[in-house]
């Protein structure tokens, strides 16, 4: 799943499956868990390093350079209105629903469905 940022005259296509995910976690050396617990905390730190690191990889998936540094990833979101701008939002609700694709939607209680037979 990718995810198209518009940041005033840039743009960043955003990479949001397994290889962004397995090496977000791994370069942040957290578990899922704890990375949500800290985005509970301080998300000015790592909501930007996950743009980047989500950009960088789509160039490396597509084969091309990525040509921005974390410090021009930060300008840009700042420039864009901080952590609570459009695209931002955009990126972590994209990011929520990339977690969640696929995973069975457990049944109500009470199980309003009859068992198979």
């Amino acid at each position: 799943m990718t995810v198209t940022l518009k940041f005033a005259d840039k743009e960043l296509k955003c990479s949001l499956g397994l290889m962004f995910l397995g090496d977000f976690l791994e370069d942040v050396d957290m578990s899922l868990e704890e990375v949500g617990a800290k985005m509970a905390k301080n998300p000015f730190r790592l909501l930007p390093k996950m743009i980047y690191l989500s950009a960088k990889t789509e160039a490396d998936i597509l084969g091309k350079d990525f040509d921005y540094s974390l410090k021009d990833v930060i300008e840009m979101v700042e420039k864009d209105g901080g952590i609570a701008s459009p695209q931002v939002t955009k990126f972590i609700n994209t990011w929520t629903q990339s977690l969640t694709d696929g995973v069975p939607e457990s049944e109500a209680e009470g199980g309003d469905k009859e068992p198979k037979k």
